[in-house]
């Protein structure tokens, strides 16, 4: 409902119009109208279990919902093995699009290490860009195609707006993102506590791993840290990584 008043101002006509809203919308209502505007709907839920029943319970799907956008935070070595195994949950055997910056340490995926941990890497299609942004644009396009089962982004902390166009970009594509954060520098304490980029994301979830003292290297332990999730219940674990039953475990 739209109220208009018409006025006159040096021989000129000004319109001031207020808007009433005549009905609560609830957040259901709103996010249809945006998909209207959009021209597309994103697609039914569906939810991989983590092989956790404690992390499954922590989610309110009950497992990790795919389609979506998450963040794992990590060092390089702990971020990406956990990183891959949440991929090797992924049901599909469709490729995975990884994005990284090229001329990185990282920016050639170690095959075997992927593959220790579930993640065949003949899946992988590796991008590589000069900047955030190519990375970005790339991750956004990855996100859309139904024809890929992934979309992982090395690249740091990202921007709010960024990450709510990679959020309807997994939704409308049926695509499950990735933003991997694997800071260069950073103490034990650092790690294990959320920072305002995980807190303030627009990811669905966000993750924190820390690397843990383990006798066998064969199978690493981790802190396994859920900073923040929609209507989930932040919590933390210590799990290990089972290289016969090629799962998590507690």
């Amino acid at each position: 409902l739209v109220r208009s008043k018409w006025f006159r101002s040096n021989d000129v006509w000004i319109v001031v119009g207020v808007f009433v809203m005549t009905q609560a919308l609830d957040i259901e209502s709103l996010s249809a109208n945006v998909w209207s505007m959009e021209k597309t709907r994103p697609l039914p839920l569906q939810v991989a279990s983590m092989g956790v029943d404690a992390l499954d319970r922590a989610l309110p799907w009950n497992g990790l919902p795919l389609a979506r956008l998450h963040q794992v935070t990590g060092d390089a070595d702990s971020g990406l093995a956990f990183c891959a195994a949440l991929l090797a949950r992924l049901p599909s055997e469709k490729q995975i699009m990884w994005c990284v910056l090229g001329g990185e340490d990282d920016d050639i995926p170690f095959g075997p290490r992927l593959a220790r941990f579930g993640l065949a890497p003949e899946r992988l299609i590796v991008v590589r860009g000069d900047s955030q942004a190519d990375l970005l644009l790339a991750m956004e396009e990855g996100l859309r195609c139904p024809g890929l089962a992934g979309v992982v982004g090395l690249m740091g902390t990202i921007d709010l707006n960024a990450g709510r166009r990679l959020q309807l970009a997994a939704e409308a594509g049926g695509v499950t993102g990735i933003l991997l954060d694997t800071p260069q520098i950073a103490g034990e304490s650092e790690l294990l506590l959320p920072s305002a980029a995980t807190t303030n994301s627009a990811a669905t979830t966000s993750w924190r791993i820390q690397p843990m003292p383990t006798p066998c290297a064969c199978s690493p332990l981790w802190h396994v840290q859920l900073d923040r999730g929609r209507r989930a219940r932040p919590g933390a674990w210590f799990l290990e990584w089972d290289k016969d039953a090629q799962s998590l475990s507690l």
